[in-house]
């Protein structure tokens, strides 16, 4: 009778945890999908003919704040495939980071309810922390800080060229949330 009840609340506490398990990968799924549905296409992206020399330091800066905002989903997604591709040659590395944000979703980004260790509630802070903690622990064992780094690098410095060199009087900024009060646009024939 006693083994009964065990089994048919450990079925009923492993489904629940497949449930939610689902449910956390769905909601990642949605909001990556959100996420990737703002990529600006990769013709204009790598368009050749919308490259030239910025006038001026000032020139530089305009046009690098308003191309990252403007192809932040293409720099993040770009940035993505080169740590990919950095930890390719350190399989143990890319094992280490696949639990680690596999942790990261379920015990922080992926949660709807407070989580609870040893009958006790643990705050987001607490989370982060111990979260942050393990991270720099995995990363620095397994030398896939070294990599990461090398990846992240290289992936600013084309960022920051691209998007100093890329004119912006070709974009149309539709989203309305990007822009500051007050801002006032540039005509499209300006070549900041």
């Amino acid at each position: 009778m006693v083994t009964q009840v065990a089994s048919s609340s450990t079925a009923r506490t492993g489904s629940a945890t497949t449930t939610d398990a689902r449910a956390i990968l769905n909601q990642v799924a949605e909001k990556t999908q959100a996420a990737v549905a703002k990529q600006r296409p990769w013709s204009e992206f790598l368009d050749r003919k919308a490259f030239d020399k910025p006038e001026s330091f000032s020139a530089v800066m305009g046009r690098a704040m308003k191309n990252v905002m403007y192809f932040r989903m293409n720099y993040i997604i770009f940035m993505l495939v080169l740590v990919g591709l950095g930890l390719l040659w350190h399989p143990i590395s890319l094992i280490v980071l696949a639990v680690l944000v596999a942790g990261w979703i379920f015990l922080y980004f992926g949660r709807t309810e407070p989580l609870v260790v040893f009958n006790r509630v643990c705050s987001d802070n607490e989370v982060i922390i111990v979260l942050g903690i393990v991270t720099i622990i995995g990363l620095f064992l397994t030398k896939a800080g070294s990599a990461l780094t090398s990846a992240l690098v290289i992936g600013v410095v084309f960022v920051l060229l691209h998007a100093s060199f890329r004119r912006i009087d070709d974009h149309f900024f539709v989203e309305q949330e990007n822009v500051a009060p007050g801002y006032v646009r540039a005509s499209p024939g300006t070549n900041v």
